[in-house]
């Protein structure tokens, strides 16, 4: 079975972005080896200075920009990137597929996973750097 961790931290709280060296550590002790990544939350809300402070430490840690996430669910900004990241680097070990599930989404919610799909698609073809969703 493959696995990934995803940790959470509040940028309003500190206290919450120090606690993540402990929780990577105690999942990395059970589960060696797996693809990791961060999400720092409410970063309309936080000050320059804990952005700051959040990049610094989370870097110390060994977060980069690849699993290092800024995310507003208030502007719905990067409320998908770290579980599509940590979804293709599971993928991108040998022997893991991934089909479709039962999930069953509303007309509206379908609609909106569309128009980010061929977003995303018009990206890539495009060979644009889409740094504006980071």
């Amino acid at each position: 079975m493959e696995q990934a961790a995803l940790f959470f931290c509040d940028s309003t709280s500190l206290l919450t972005v120090k606690n993540v060296e402990r929780w990577k550590e105690e999942v990395l002790r059970v589960c060696e080896n797996i693809p990791t990544a961060v999400v720092v939350t409410k970063y309309d809300a936080a000050s320059k200075y804990n952005l700051l402070e959040a990049c610094r430490e989370l870097s110390s840690l060994g977060f980069t920009e690849k699993n290092l996430f800024f995310m507003s669910t208030k502007e719905n900004k990067n409320t998908w990137q770290p579980i599509h990241y940590l979804c293709k680097r599971l993928v991108s070990q040998a022997g893991l597929q991934i089909t479709n599930s039962n999930v069953q989404m509303d007309d509206e919610m379908e609609e909106k996973r569309d128009v980010l799909f061929k977003e995303r698609k018009e990206t890539q073809e495009g060979g644009i750097n889409d740094e504006s969703n980071r």
